[in-house]
């Protein structure tokens, strides 16, 4: 019994449920339209089996990532339910709470869901010669509980406050979370001290898509890089999450944000959220497109409606 391969999603089930076609019917019997990119069709399928892979962690190392997902689940809900960070008519107060725990269990979701990517695991076996049974146990050992490690992802602000956002992180760990400090909070304290969410809302008919690793990695993770339009200013991004087809949360250098908020009169309630432009859409869409290890999940069937040519794509990667 103990050699039966086990089922694990690579993008949380939940999350994907976000995109689904059928959002009338019971969440255990959704199905959602999967883009292939290598026969470049699309077909309907159970949100059962869309973004699973067999054996990918060790189910320790899986046990942690769940819970993980369970706490931000109500963070994911507050954005795509009010399209902002703290619920809507939210006083000062309320709203410093609010941020507290939606930003601190944001950061612990998108580090950990980039951390248990095909990509991560492909940039080991790259570097480090291991068996595929090996290279699991590998993978999983930064799910384990430990100190974590600073990672320097460069892009620092000049600001005086510069690092005391990591010491808070991870100081709270222990006071906010179930899950003890991990090894893989490193990269979501790091993150956490360089950049800042904006939410990015669309309004047009064409949605903001889903991948196989649930977000696409930008700046210091790659040899490309992000940057989104608002007002005539431009904001670097380190990560794009897309969380439902209307709403999809970028982690931005803090220095261009805060350069752009600057610019937003003292009156107005946008705050971290930005109506995208089409620009700034088709950008996002195009390199979660781009990072997907083969499949790309929507609400409507892509090669219909999608206002960039996947065909395209798939032939210049």
């Amino acid at each position: 019994m103990k050699n039966i391969p086990k089922r694990q999603h690579v993008v949380q089930k939940r999350l994907l449920s976000n995109f689904t076609s059928t959002p009338q019917i019971p969440y255990d019997r959704q199905r959602i339209w999967q883009f292939d990119k290598k026969t470049q069709k699309s077909r309907e399928i159970s949100l059962k089996i869309a973004g699973v892979r067999r054996n990918f962690l060790t189910p320790i190392a899986d046990k942690v990532i769940t819970h993980l997902e369970r706490e931000c689940g109500p963070t994911l809900d507050i954005i795509i339910g009010n399209e902002c960070m703290f619920p809507k008519g939210a006083g000062d107060l309320q709203k410093g709470r609010e941020w507290g725990q939606t930003w601190f269990s944001l950061y612990r979701y998108v580090s950990a869901q980039l951390q248990r990517t095909g990509l991560f695991r492909e940039e080991m076996s790259r570097l480090l010669p291991l068996s595929r049974e090996r290279l699991r146990e590998f993978h999983s050992y930064i799910f384990q509980p430990a100190e974590p490690e600073f990672v320097d992802l460069g892009g620092r602000s000049n600001n005086e406050s510069k690092g005391e956002i990591a010491k808070l992180f991870s100081a709270i760990i222990p006071c906010k979370s179930s899950v003890p400090p991990l090894r893989a909070d490193g990269l979501a304290i790091s993150l956490a001290d360089v950049t800042l969410p904006l939410i990015i809302i669309n309004e047009s008919t064409v949605p903001f898509i889903q991948n196989d690793i649930g977000l696409a990695p930008f700046g210091p993770f790659n040899d490309t890089s992000m940057t989104l339009f608002a007002d005539n200013e431009s904001i670097l991004s380190y990560v794009a999450f897309p969380v439902s087809p209307r709403i999809c949360v970028h982690l931005c250098t803090t220095e261009t944000l805060l350069k752009w908020t600057e610019q937003i009169p003292a009156e107005s309630n946008r705050g971290m959220m930005l109506t995208s432009d089409k620009q700034s859409r088709k950008l996002t869409n195009t390199q979660l497109f781009r990072f997907a290890k083969r499949f790309v999940y929507s609400n409507k069937a892509l090669e219909k409606m999608i206002d960039f040519n996947p065909v395209e794509l798939g032939k210049r990667r």
